[in-house]
């Protein structure tokens, strides 16, 4: 009586181990995750410079209607206090407009920019990717790793390009020569105003 019961003792402990090991080895049921969306704008004339910095998320910058920059940003974590820990920094003075955000690194955040059609843009960004559309004017936009995407520029619509990926492919009008493999670069002289500098290290550049 003694062995049946020593040994119904161990089942029922071996079968309990298993029972909390299967539930132990369950992934943890992920958090639900917070968003939230603000916007701040300030008066801003044509003809002006902006600059942003950001550590890392994706950048959309967009011709607005109005003489006015718009900043809508769009914060996403699985932590409650997220959002509040994401700091804006939005300056201008005159002509010159400064946006630069800080945030911890357990999240992520969307920024989208309206500017007057005519604005000087200067760019950077360690990690993600920038798309800049109906904005005319000087543009110096770089990326450590990601992708840079500006609407098609013809040679009338500039004096100087320049864009350069260490590792990443360019696509751009058939006009422009491409050079490199791994890497890639280009120069060009067109016939406009403006000058317009583009690289990133790791990622792809499209003028489309």
């Amino acid at each position: 009586m003694g062995g049946k019961l020593n040994r119904r003792t161990l089942l029922v402990g071996l079968m309990a181990g298993l029972v909390a090991a299967s539930f132990a080895a369950m992934p943890a049921a992920a958090e639900k995750t917070q968003s939230e969306t603000r916007t701040e704008t300030r008066a801003f004339a044509p003809g002006g410079s902006l600059h942003l910095t950001m550590r890392t998320g994706d950048v959309r910058i967009l011709k607005g209607d109005t003489n006015q920059i718009r900043v809508r940003y769009t914060s996403e974590s699985e932590r409650s206090d997220f959002a509040d820990r994401v700091t804006l920094r939005f300056d201008v003075r005159g002509k010159d407009a400064t946006i630069d955000f800080h945030m911890p690194s357990h999240g992520d955040v969307a920024v989208e920019v309206e500017v007057p059609a005519q604005t000087d843009l200067r760019v950077n960004l360690t990690v993600g990717d920038v798309t800049v559309r109906g904005v005319e004017g000087n543009k110096d936009l770089e990326v450590h790793v990601g992708d840079i995407e500006v609407e098609p520029i013809t040679q009338a619509g500039y004096r100087r390009l320049e864009a350069s990926t260490h590792v990443g492919g360019i696509t751009t009008a058939e006009y422009v020569r491409v050079r490199g493999w791994i890497g890639n670069s280009v120069k060009s002289n067109g016939t406009g105003t403006y000058r317009v500098h583009v690289r990133t290290r790791i990622g792809d550049i499209a003028f489309d």
